[in-house]
Parts: C-alpha cells; structure tokens; sequence
C-alpha cells in the first residue's frame, strides 16, 4: 500500500472511530436520564401525596412548612444522594447550595420537592462528568497511539514515544479551548443547573394550576429526554440533547488535539481538513474542506476541526507528493459507498456525485 492510498484509508477510520466512540457515550446517557425520568416520577408523586389533599396541592399549600419527621425523612434521602454522587467524583461546591437548604430548621413544602430534584440531578450528572472524563480520556490515548501507528506505517519507520502523563493530560482537560473560555465539566454543570430551574418552574406553574402530579411529571419528562417520535412543542432542546451535543463536540476536538500534538511532536510541517462526503454535510465544513494549513497556524474552529458542535471533520498530515492521484471515500445521493479523487472538494463532489447522481 502506498502512502496516498494510506492516508485516505485513515481519514475515514478517524470518522468512524469518532462515531463510535460518540455513540457509546450517547447510549450511556440515555439510559441515565431514562432512570432519571423515572426517579422523578417514583420520588415526586410520593412527597407529593404526603402533602397534598385529595391528590391536589395548590400554591399556598405548597409553601407550608414541613413537620419535623417530613424533615428528618427528606434530610436520610437527600444526603444518601449526595453521597453517591461524591462517590462518583463530584466537587463540594455543587452541593454546597442543597446541604444549606437541609441545615435550615424550617423547610416548605416547595424548597422540600425542589431539593429531592436536585439531589436526582447531582448524581445523574455526578456520573455523566465522569463517563465523559473517561472516555475524552481514553480518546485521547487511543488517538495518539493510533496516530504514532499511523505515521510509522505510513512511512516505513521505527518512532519511540512515551505515552503521556497523567499530569499531562489532566492539564489538557482542564484547559478551556471553546470561545466562552469554560471547559466541558463546567458545561455539564451549567446545564444541570438550567434544568433544575426549569423543572422548580413546572412545579411552580403544576400548584398554581392545581395540576395532578403526573402532568407536572410528564413536563418535566420532556424536559430530561424527547425520542425521536416526540411531537410536543416544547421549546428549546431535550437536557439529553444539551449533553450529547457537549459529548460529541468534547470527544472530536481531543480527537483532533491528539492527532495535532502528535503531528506537530513528529515534525509534520501542514495538515490538511477532511470533511465528511455525505447530504449531511454543513455548509461549514463543505468550505473547509480540502483545506491545508500550516501547524502553526492551527486555531480550533478556524483552522482546526471543531469548526461547529456535532463537527464530522477530521485532519491528516499533508504531504504534497503522497497525495497527487489519490482517492478518498465518499457517498453517493443514495449513500452508497464511493471513491472519489483527493483533489476534489466538497463542492466539486456535491456537483457531479449528488446533484447530477453520476
């Protein structure tokens, strides 16, 4: 195999190692926020019928307070949450907020139904920052060693390398890369806390209205997870859909921070974008691709993959001679698995390969 033929057979491997690898992360949260859904059902339609009359509990009963054996009931379940998500990892400052509410001496009956969401939430995104961290962790380390591979069958030669540290790595982590300076775990959290407002919010809106229970529930359900046959008009995305966005666009960009250290570590002068060739497309990568940059002007979102969240883009090393008369994999209008040559991009493919079906 030549290196031309090589490298276009890695460009594709590289996005379909990503869609993997994204995939696993999304099938663990949707599982979660299933049992989330759950959860909220079992837990609020049980303090609710302990406080509410004749299966109805409107605004001003809500803000009763609760007697002292509601509260020593609700403070064992609550801190059993948050124990379990400090055993998953989660910082001090997350429940800081919910261990006040429990240390006052007098709760209602609202602060008590909105602390039980909250102590739901912090250990299902408890878990969610940690199965990411994982698996941004374990990208990264499978992408670099794969990418060492890559170049050292690609041209025939023997590369010593150390795998890198954990301090190393930690620091990549925790260095902001996206334009509002926030690193992914503080995403995470800043959605968590969107989500719990929205849902004290139904259940504000559920009193005043004097709605049964499970219409609050079933809001607040489609808050948490919509599948693909939902038809409501809620507005705004599903928290799943707020926490896989993240997931696949953390898990693309140390994809493609790892091939840039390597490539950069073995001295490769310029890279080139490799968009996917599909429908699906955006408009945004169609003109990136084909591009090639030199490694020192490597900026993400410009010059880099990720240019967008849910970005399919990857890179390769550019090596002029290696790519003259090569092919690359693409699909046809009907999906159907094609080559097409390396020079073309993506406007030059969607012409002749989609528009005029050749």
């Amino acid at each position: 195999m030549n290196n031309k033929d090589y490298w276009n057979k890695r460009a594709v491997y590289n996005q379909i190692f990503a869609a993997k690898r994204m995939k696993k992360v999304e099938n663990f949260q949707v599982e979660l926020f299933k049992e989330l859904i759950d959860s909220l059902n079992k837990e609020l339609a049980y303090w609710y019928s302990k406080f509410s009359l004749n299966g109805a509990l409107s605004s001003i009963d809500s803000r009763k307070q609760l007697t002292r054996d509601d509260h020593k009931e609700l403070d064992r379940y609550i801190k059993n949450n948050i124990k379990m998500s400090k055993n998953n990892g989660i910082k001090p400052i997350e429940v800081s907020n919910i261990e006040k509410l429990l240390n006052r001496a007098r709760i209602n009956r609202l602060e008590a139904m909105k602390a039980i969401i909250e102590g739901l939430l912090l250990e299902v995104f408890s878990k969610v920052e940690g199965n990411l961290r994982d698996e941004i962790i374990s990208t990264y380390r499978e992408i670099e060693s794969r990418t060492i591979y890559e170049v050292a069958k690609g041209y025939n030669q023997a590369i010593e390398w150390n795998v890198i540290s954990t301090g190393r790595i930690n620091t990549i982590l925790n260095t902001p890369w996206t334009l509002d300076s926030k690193t992914f775990n503080t995403h995470i959290w800043e959605n968590k806390t969107k989500l719990l407002n929205a849902l004290e919010l139904d259940l504000k809106a559920g009193f005043i209205l004097g709605s049964p229970i499970r219409v609050i529930t079933k809001k607040m359900a489609e808050r948490v997870y919509r599948d693909k046959n939902y038809k409501g008009n809620l507005l705004g995305g599903s928290i799943e859909y707020q926490m896989r966005r993240i997931a696949y666009t953390e898990i693309a960009y140390f994809s493609e921070k790892a091939r840039y250290d390597i490539y950069k570590e073995l001295g490769s002068e310029r890279y080139q974008i490799d968009s996917t060739l599909d429908t699906n497309t955006c408009s945004i990568c169609r003109g990136k691709d084909g591009e090639v940059y030199d490694m020192n002007d490597y900026i993400v979102g410009e010059t880099s993959p990720v240019f967008h969240p849910f970005c399919r883009c990857t890179t390769v090393p550019y090596f002029p001679k290696d790519f003259e008369g090569s092919e690359r994999f693409a699909r046809d209008k009907n999906g159907k698995p094609i080559y097409v040559p390396r020079s073309i991009k993506y406007k030059e493919y969607y012409d002749k390969y989609i528009k005029e079906g050749a």
